[in-house]
């Protein structure tokens, strides 16, 4: 290969790079989550229940509403990673 082709190469690999590093370095959105009908439904029988002495607040409501699948997921798992074990000074990951 001659040393304008590499140079050609080199400037083509270059520009490659500066377009990656553009798109890796863009943010990301999220879209925002429909609301749910049946939460929106539940809501309002909760809002009833409280003005009748039901007892739950409006802002207690509204916070169970942001994440309702969050009162029925529990994950009881914890990673833990410990650096420098062993004589080779390697990594460990636990799993509880």
């Amino acid at each position: 290969m001659d040393m304008e082709a590499i140079g050609g190469m080199r400037n083509l690999g270059l520009a490659a790079f500066a377009v990656a590093s553009l798109i890796a370095g863009a943010p990301a959105h999220a879209q925002q989550a429909q609301p749910d009908q049946d939460a929106a439904a539940a809501a309002e029988d909760k809002a009833e229940a409280a003005e009748e002495g039901g007892g739950e607040s409006a802002s207690s409501i509204a916070k169970k509403l942001q994440n309702p699948i969050g009162d029925l997921i529990s994950v009881p798992f914890q990673s833990n990673t410990n650096f420098d074990v062993g004589p080779h000074g390697g990594t460990q990951n636990d799993l509880n």
